[in-house]
């Protein structure tokens, strides 16, 4: 009869922690909701500063990395040098466009950041991998 009783005791101390558990409201509070307006703002201008500087850092050694390209040109047969210039200028042409983009982009439309950087974060990646796919060609 004991064992009956501890362990009806336990299934409803169970029940009871399971059920208590369930109806606690929410404590976790949306951090964006509290955050002051400017401290976003200041969080987003800090944001985008970082990644337009990372981007630089990025795009100056796509530069070097197309001037080692250009100083392989020499060894290369007239035939296929001509084509490699053409792509070559063609991945400069895009990492200019992109250099100029980042460099007029201002931190006062916090609204469109988002799809700016995705779109700079998917050009990066285009550029790479037309640099790479360049590199195994010749």
């Amino acid at each position: 009869m004991k064992k009956k009783i501890h362990f009806l005791a336990l299934i409803i101390v169970a029940f009871s922690i399971i059920i208590s558990g369930c109806n606690q409201p929410k404590s976790k509070v949306d951090d964006k909701a509290t955050l002051p307006d400017t401290l976003k703002k200041d969080t987003y201008i800090a944001d985008a500063t970082r990644f337009k500087n990372e981007t630089s850092v990025v795009l100056k050694k796509n530069e070097e990395s197309f001037e080692t390209m250009n100083a392989r040109i020499a060894t290369i047969r007239k035939e296929i040098r001509d084509e490699y210039k053409a792509e070559i200028a063609g991945l400069e042409q895009k990492n200019a466009a992109l250099k100029k983009q980042i460099d007029e982009y201002t931190c006062d439309d916090q609204e469109h950041w988002i799809p700016f950087r995705t779109g700079i974060n998917q050009a990066l990646h285009e550029i790479d991998s037309l640099t790479i796919e360049v590199k195994a060609k010749y």
